[in-house]
């Protein structure tokens, strides 16, 4: 997979499909193209907060929790606590979670680690 970061462009808002979720724009993201992949920053970004992302993958969106734990030069860990999936997913969950885990390296983030106690949530939504 060949993952791509990209900053923030007006253009993109359609693309991105957020306004289903009451966004107008991600904070950033990065994205396959070729694969039609992206995984969105889409609410805080602050260290004392829990970040959360969207990735839409095979024509399904599924929202990311995440903590993050730091060391004092770069993105070390990124811990993700729950999820929150569409109802088709179903049986290629495993492959689903290998595209999340590239997304985030790709992203940046040394290690991506599905805690033990995250919470996983079942929607209707595609």
């Amino acid at each position: 997979m060949k993952f791509v970061h990209e900053d923030n462009a007006d253009k993109e808002k359609n693309y991105l499909h957020l306004r289903r979720y009451g966004l107008t724009r991600p904070f950033n993201w990065i994205i396959d193209r070729d694969r039609d992949i992206f995984l969105a920053g889409i609410s805080s970004m602050m260290p004392e907060r829990d970040d959360e992302y969207l990735l839409k993958w095979k024509k399904m969106y599924i929202k990311v929790f995440t903590k993050r734990r730091w060391d004092a030069s770069d993105r070390d860990e990124c811990q993700i606590t729950a999820l929150e999936l569409p109802r088709n997913l179903g049986e290629i969950f495993p492959e689903m979670l290998t595209v999340l885990k590239v997304a985030f390296i790709s992203w940046g983030f040394k290690r991506v680690t599905l805690l033990d106690d995250a919470q996983i949530y079942v929607c209707d939504r595609d």
